[in-house]
């Protein structure tokens, strides 16, 4: 039995050595080709992420997006409150304009008042004086 499987190997042996041609061996992986594949491998080993680095920055992404949702929330409402508050100061500079309209009217209104009270005190003044003459 183990001289029909010697036979049997060497058959098969020698059936794969007439299969392997001179231009077919030349084109396979040379020591410096696995040397080079070797070093390749080792460094996008030494280089890659593990699961738990993707895991972690998985993670980490998750908490920067929900960060930023939070902020986004934030600038709405400072967005809803400046435009309140650019309504307001616009009612306020309406209010200021009127006010400074209605001062200037009762300024004006005032010196009118003044400069006919002064007429009639100068006419005052002018009987008085004519008073004390006669």
């Amino acid at each position: 039995m183990e001289k029909e499987s010697q036979q049997k190997f060497n058959q098969i042996l020698k059936a794969l050595k007439g299969l392997a041609t001179k231009e077919a061996l030349e084109e396979l992986a040379t020591k410096s080709d696995l040397q080079e594949v070797r070093e390749i491998v080792n460094h996008i080993k030494d280089n890659a992420a593990s699961k738990q680095d993707i895991k972690s920055l998985e993670i980490r992404m998750d908490n920067i997006e929900q960060t930023l949702d939070g902020l986004k929330q934030d600038m709405s409402g400072l967005k809803t409150q400046l435009s309140s508050i650019e309504y307001e100061l616009e009612d306020i500079r309406e209010i200021l304009k009127k006010l400074e309209i209605k001062t200037q009217e009762d300024i004006d209104a005032t010196l009118q008042r003044m400069s006919k009270l002064e007429e009639k005190v100068e006419k005052l003044r002018v009987n008085v004086v004519q008073l004390q003459t006669t």
